[in-house]
């Protein structure tokens, strides 16, 4: 599923959770690597730190989609 949604903005923040970049407001960085992610909605999500490389470069500007 995450294959066919990369391109539309969409990344893995966890092992159960997609997080389309597009809705996110802020990012904030918490303890251990892990990032809070508030949505338009008002919804946060929690990463999982396993993530954290990943998002990092995202969060940069990386542009390719980007696996563990």
């Amino acid at each position: 599923m995450l294959a066919q949604l990369e391109p539309q903005g969409f990344v893995q923040i966890d092992r159960s959770l997609l997080v389309n970049l597009r809705q996110v407001a802020p990012v904030e960085r918490r303890d251990r690597g892990q990032y809070c992610y508030v949505m338009r909605s008002g919804a946060s999500l929690i990463s999982s730190r396993e993530r954290h490389a990943i998002i990092h470069a995202l969060l940069l500007g990386a542009t390719v989609p980007l696996r563990p």
